[in-house]
């Protein structure tokens, strides 16, 4: 960091209220922190490499305890939690796409002490970066409404925790290939279909998906082939993603959403109770198609059937009174301290899960 330009995190705290000193100086200190963070993992890693050339040695396998409600993995000190619905949905994605070190498929045949440690790194990847906000999604009415009326079939920002259907895009496919993962969007290049996208609610990470959506689909325009992107994102108008996306030629609708109006499911409903959360601001869905996705309808696509049909899929994950109460409970705080951990969709086709991002 140069200290003097203000980067991602700089800009949200600056969107937050924060002076661009003050704006800097928190980044550069998270910059300096994270990179103590790295040379520590580097030094764990080596501990656990069976002398530097014949690969990772084999470590402890974790240890499940079933509880009423959730069941735990644990490893040496490390837990994760997880829902039994969650469990079974990951145990359905692991069984139908997960491979060996050869490509060939290996889920049905796993046994569980494999599953397990698969599921384990998966888990304690995602509790390590936090930030369940940033793993929300749709909730399940509104994939259906994407899937009636545009044939979607799969999200471009997922995780196996929460992806609606089994193929998704997620941002860590060394651990969530063996659950469906196609890997990064960055490195997705669909040429035909249909596709959510729900990015991360961070600038960047929304111009980058967007400009990208946006290429793809002038490539499939000159191709001839019917492509289809259905874009959320919150209503930051001065984001240059909001620009794109509402200039862009391919757009067929759009949709804006009042935060009071719509929810989302919570980025770690796999291990909670209570699978929504209200949305923090407002939310604009973008319809893109090319000239082949609009004219290869078997009925045309109606905008204002599909404006009114969205309102009534994201208000169903509006969270009751006693879910808002439950969430706004104030929970203990803990002691500031620094650990560092390491670690060596519907569910199956046909089972569904609880979510933008901001994977949303």
């Amino acid at each position: 960091h140069d200290g003097v330009t203000a980067g991602v995190l700089g800009l949200d705290l600056m969107r937050a209220g924060l002076s661009k000193v003050e704006a800097i100086a928190i980044e550069v200190a998270v910059h300096q922190a994270s990179s103590r963070e790295v040379e520590k993992l580097e030094k764990i890693k080596q501990k656990y490499v069976d002398g530097g050339a014949s690969g990772v040695a084999k470590l402890a396998s974790a240890t499940m305890t079933v509880h009423k409600r959730s069941r735990d993995l644990s490893l040496d000190d490390c837990f994760v939690k997880i829902t039994h619905e969650a469990y079974d949905k990951l145990r359905a994605l692991h069984t139908n796409y997960a491979r060996d070190g050869d490509g060939r498929e290996s889920g049905e045949g796993v046994d569980d002490d494999t599953f397990h440690d698969r599921m384990f790194a998966l888990l304690l990847r995602y509790k390590t970066i936090h930030g369940h906000g940033f793993q929300a999604a749709c909730s399940p009415d509104v994939f259906r409404v994407l899937h009636g009326m545009l044939q979607v079939t799969m999200e471009c920002f997922a995780s196996p925790m929460n992806t609606y259907f089994a193929r998704h895009c997620s941002a860590f496919g060394d651990v969530d290939s063996a659950f469906g993962s196609v890997g990064s969007f960055a490195s997705f290049k669909p040429a035909r279909g249909a596709y959510e996208v729900n990015p991360p609610f961070v600038a960047a990470v929304l111009d980058e998906a967007a400009a990208w959506c946006e290429a793809l689909l002038e490539r499939a325009e000159l191709a001839k082939q019917p492509l289809t992107f259905v874009y959320v994102m919150p209503g930051w108008k001065e984001t240059r993603a909001f620009a794109t996306l509402t200039t862009s030629a391919f757009l067929r609708a759009s949709v804006l959403i009042a935060a009071a109006d719509h929810g989302y499911c919570d980025g770690a409903s796999h291990q909670r109770r209570d699978p929504y959360r209200q949305s923090p601001y407002d939310t604009c869905v973008f319809v893109l198609r090319t000239s082949r996705a609009a004219a290869s309808d078997a009925t045309a696509f109606d905008p204002v059937a599909f404006d009114a049909a969205v309102r009534v899929a994201m208000r169903v994950a509006v969270p009751t009174t006693a879910q808002a109460k439950r969430q706004n409970r104030p929970q203990p705080q803990p002691l500031p301290t620094v650990t560092t951990t390491t670690t060596t969709t519907t569910a199956s086709a046909s089972s569904s899960s609880s979510a933008s991002s901001s994977s949303s």
